[in-house]
This record gives C-alpha cells, structure tokens and sequence, in this order.
C-alpha cells in the first residue's frame, strides 16, 4: 500500500518535472529526490519495526493498525499532467530534440522535450 503509492508519486512527479529545463526546477528536483530518498529509508525500518511488532504481538497487532487502513487513498489523485512544470509552474512548450551524440551514448530516447518558457 504506502510503498505503492510512495513509488508511484516519486515517478509521477519526477517524469513530469524531468522535462523542464529551469536552472531553478532542476535545484528543486535534486531537493525533491533527496527527500523521497529519506522517505524511502524511513519506510523501509518503519516497514521492519512493523514486522518486529508483529512477531511480538501477534494478531492483535493486526487488528490494531487494521483501523488505519481506510485512511489513504487506493488511487493517487493529486497530480495529473498538464500545461505547466510542477516545479517553477510556467508554461511548457514541447521542443523537438535533435540527436546527439551524448545522448545516444547514455541511452535516452530522441523524445519530445519540454522546455519552461
């Protein structure tokens, strides 16, 4: 559930924000992966204390933290792509791409590319 949707929103918002080529968005970016990052390595010990918790209590446990599962959404609703970079929140125009060198080096496709404008 939490890890799902956690990977999910990372994703989301990393394909949409990866286009923009702001100076500023970029900065943000990088800001932004460092914090899902952290999120990543909290959820994973809480995801093990849980287990440990388990072990030690059992079924109540279970029950216990069953009262919270109606509290998160099965569906991630709040993004969607738009007009705008998620980051800086100024328009975006697609720009062809043209083919470089370097970038058939590192394996990236010769894609649209949106650029803020």
């Amino acid at each position: 559930g939490r890890e799902r949707m956690a990977a999910a929103a990372a994703a989301a918002a990393a394909a949409a924000a990866a286009q923009c080529r702001s100076p500023r968005c970029a900065a943000e970016r990088r800001g932004f992966r460092r914090e899902l990052d952290s999120w990543r390595h909290r959820l994973m010990h809480c995801v093990g204390f849980e287990s440990i918790l388990e072990g030690l209590y059992g079924p109540r446990l279970r029950r216990d933290l069953s009262l919270f599962e109606d509290c998160e959404p099965e569906e991630l609703t709040d993004w969607s792509m738009d007009e705008k970079c998620s980051f800086c929140n100024l328009q975006r125009e697609a720009v062809s791409s043209t083919p470089t060198e370097e970038l058939s080096s590192q394996g990236q496709s010769h894609t649209d590319k949106i650029e803020c404008q």
